[in-house]
């Protein structure tokens, strides 16, 4: 069953893909953060203007003047009022056809200030590394998927129980 706000997802990503195409003619540059609490637990939010409105990592685009890491903070504070640290640079998937997305692991030492940013995120809640929710953004699901190894190691290393 589609909802009222489903029906406009669709043209609302369009309209910001051709916004964002005529600003940054060359490409565009994608921050996402994939955070653990001191639980071990993985940050998952719902996106209104994501496919499906699915779950997946915070993030969004580079603007200019800031770097990534700088990025990375600014999208993890705007969606979840939430402080991120211990930022490392996962790697780059170049997969999608109009931008290359830099992925970021980070931790959460504190939820104190949590709130959704109403506007795009619908949902957002910490879960077992293991049990991403349905449906998840492909893009998101695949890169996590290839690096968790890597991943539990780096969360391994802050101490953090996996």
């Amino acid at each position: 069953m589609t909802t009222p706000g489903q029906l406009f997802t669709k043209p609302i990503r369009w309209a910001i893909r051709k916004i964002a195409r005529r600003v940054a003619p060359r490409f565009l540059i994608g921050i996402t953060a994939i955070l653990f609490d001191d639980d071990g637990r993985v940050y998952v939010q719902r996106h209104r203007f994501w496919p499906r409105q699915a779950f997946g990592f915070p993030g969004g685009y580079l603007a200019r003047g800031e770097t990534c890491e700088e990025a990375a903070l600014r999208e993890v504070r705007e969606e979840t009022g939430l402080t991120a640290t211990d930022l490392t640079l996962l790697g780059v998937d170049a997969s999608a056809r109009d931008h290359q997305n830099l992925f970021y692991l980070g931790r959460i030492r504190s939820k104190e200030g949590f709130r959704l940013q109403r506007l795009e995120v619908l949902e957002g809640r910490f879960v077992e590394p293991d049990d991403l929710p349905e449906p998840f953004l492909k893009a998101h699901g695949k890169y996590y998927c290839e690096l968790h190894p890597l991943i539990m190691d780096v969360v391994a290393a802050w101490g953090i129980p996996t």
